[in-house]
C-alpha cells in the first residue's frame, strides 16, 4: 500500500519537516524574535498541536460543536506571555489584541511552511 495523501496523513507524516520549515521562517520575523526563546521553547508546543489537529481531522465533531482547546497551544501562549511580562487576567487587553495578530501571522507562516511538504 502506498502513501496516503489525505490532510491528516500528510500532517502526521510531515510534522517534523513542517515544524523545521516554520522555525526558519519565524527566525526572519521580527515580531516573533523580539521575544527571546530557544528553538526548543519556541517549537515545543507544535508537536502537540499537530497531534490535536490530526486527531480532529480523523475524528470530526458534529457541526456546531465547540472543539476543545489545544493544551499545547495554551501552555505555549502562557509561556510567551510570562516571558513578555504581560500576563493579564483582564477580559480584553492590548496584549490580547496583539496576541491575535501574532496568531494570524503564525498561521500564515505555518501555511508557508506546509507549502514545501507535499
Amino acid at each position: 500500500m502506498g502513501l496516503k495523501y489525505d490532510v491528516a496523513s500528510v500532517l502526521e507524516r510531515e510534522t517534523k519537516t513542517t515544524i523545521s520549515n516554520w522555525y526558519w521562517l519565524v527566525e526572519d520575523e521580527p515580531s516573533f524574535t523580539c521575544i527571546p526563546m530557544s528553538q526548543e521553547n519556541r517549537c515545543a508546543h507544535l508537536p502537540g498541536m499537530f497531534r490535536d489537529l490530526v486527531s480532529r481531522l480523523n475524528n470530526p465533531l458534529p457541526l456546531g460543536t465547540r472543539a476543545h482547546k489545544s493544551a499545547a497551544a495554551i501552555q505555549h501562549g502562557n509561556l510567551r506571555s510570562l516571558r513578555q511580562g504581560s500576563f493579564s487576567a483582564s477580559p480584553f487587553t492590548l496584549h490580547m489584541f496583539a496576541g491575535r495578530c501574532v496568531v494570524a501571522r503564525n498561521v500564515a507562516l505555518l501555511k508557508d511552511a506546509f507549502s514545501g511538504v507535499y
